[in-house]
């Protein structure tokens, strides 16, 4: 591995691991066998409860899937083209888009690193933002909470809640979410 950064696990214990500077997503078994997943760079990974791997594109923008069954597609973002835009699919921009979770209904949770803000992407592909504005560190609703380049996120989602790595502010957040 050439710094491994993002990770998850599926169901029959195997682990899907970013491998960064290779521009790689490998499979480990819980034998403990490394093989290559997918050819292509990733920061974030989540898996579905359907199987789907889910990956942040960091220098390229966007967020992508490959389903149960092999089919790699573009879920929302612009390769390429950053920005701050709430939309439908390609017509969202995301600005280093880096950690990444998924509920039990197929909702995606994204950091938006140099937007400073937590974006959701419903099954549809419609991508809205949940918290955030300019970098800060301020607690409260919306637009009304700020985070300084958010790296990671986990779910708690029997609790309606997200956790946030709020990197430049040296802190766990929580975010709750319905």
């Amino acid at each position: 591995f050439n710094e491994p950064i993002g990770i998850v696990s599926d169901a029959a214990g195997n682990l899907y691991v970013a491998d960064y500077i290779n521009a790689k997503i490998k499979k480990v078994t819980p034998a403990g066998v490394v093989t290559t997943y997918q050819n292509i760079v990733a920061f974030g990974l989540a898996l579905d409860a359907a199987g789907n791997l889910y990956g942040t594109g960091y220098y390229n923008h966007y967020i992508y899937k490959y389903s149960s069954t092999g089919v790699y597609s573009v879920v929302a973002g612009t390769n390429g083209a950053s920005g701050n835009l709430d939309g439908t699919g390609t017509g969202a921009q995301f600005n280093f888009p880096s950690g990444i979770t998924v509920d039990m209904n197929g909702n995606l949770f994204v950091c938006d690193a140099f937007n400073h803000r937590i974006r959701k992407i419903t099954p549809a592909g419609v991508v809205t933002t949940l918290a955030g504005n300019d970098p800060g560190v301020m607690d409260g609703i919306g637009s009304g909470a700020s985070f300084d380049t958010p790296l990671g996120i986990c779910g708690d989602f029997a609790n309606n809640a997200v956790y946030v790595a709020d990197f430049n502010n040296s802190r766990i957040r929580k975010l709750i979410v319905d």
